[in-house]
């Protein structure tokens, strides 16, 4: 360290300890503090970009599984609406159930299609779509519901047997 010879205001010279310059620093404080905001910045936007991406995921889920929760309380229901022989998608009304008939309160369905089973040869056998020349049904149908909750809608299969077997 070099003594060197200053003035404050109001006293006499004085010899006091004075630690020699770097040599140019000035401003570097400045361009230090705006590279760490810059940093700083770029961080708290990836990590607000994760938030929103991470609710948008947890949105989408959350309204699936409500959808899906819908098509397992329509198909559940379905399962004990009384079967109709040779029915077509108007006999399933699901706006009017039958009396007794719980109805699900998440969302809504309707019967689109309903298909008959027949019979092949070597025990195999299809699902035929229904018509009006329906003339004998094996006791066993295929009907396809669409549910809708929150304005998305799914379509789902169920089996109905009649509950006395098989045949007219």
């Amino acid at each position: 360290m070099v003594l060197r010879r200053h003035t404050q205001l109001g006293t006499d010279r004085r010899w006091s300890r004075r630690v020699p310059d770097r040599g140019g620093q000035a401003g570097v404080g400045l361009v230090e503090s705006i590279v760490a905001v810059a940093l700083l910045s770029t961080v708290i936007l990836a990590l607000a970009t994760g938030m929103l991406s991470l609710l948008g995921t947890s949105r989408a889920n959350a309204e699936t599984q409500k959808l899906q929760s819908a098509v397992t309380a329509w198909t559940e229901a379905l399962k004990v609406v009384p079967y109709q022989d040779c029915a077509t998608a108007a006999a399933y009304d699901l706006s009017a159930p039958p009396v007794g008939w719980a109805v699900p309160t998440t969302g809504t369905a309707r019967v689109t299609a309903v298909e008959h089973w027949q019979p092949g040869q070597a025990g195999f056998g299809s699902f035929v779509a229904a018509g009006p020349a329906c003339t004998t049904d094996t006791g066993v149908q295929r009907l396809t519901v669409q549910v809708t909750a929150d304005g998305t809608s799914v379509d789902a299969q169920i089996v109905l047997r009649r509950p006395d077997g098989y045949g007219p």
